[in-house]
């Protein structure tokens, strides 16, 4: 069985909390996958290089 790394994050705003919670329902996802999704969602935004040069397909010369 592979072994999932857990990461707790601390909310100290209600609002918010109950707003991951309503969008999380609404996207039928779990509220850690949900605010994963958030997460790589800003990172891509402010730093899209990074992400083209992680993800660029590999090209065989000839």
């Amino acid at each position: 069985m592979e072994k999932t790394n857990v990461t707790h994050v601390r909310i100290s705003d209600p609002e918010a909390l109950e707003m991951l919670r309503e969008m999380a329902r609404s996207d039928l996802r779990s509220m850690g996958n949900f605010t994963s999704w958030l997460i790589r969602r800003e990172y891509i935004q402010r730093h899209p290089e990074a992400v083209l040069v992680k993800h660029e397909p590999i090209i065989e010369q000839i």
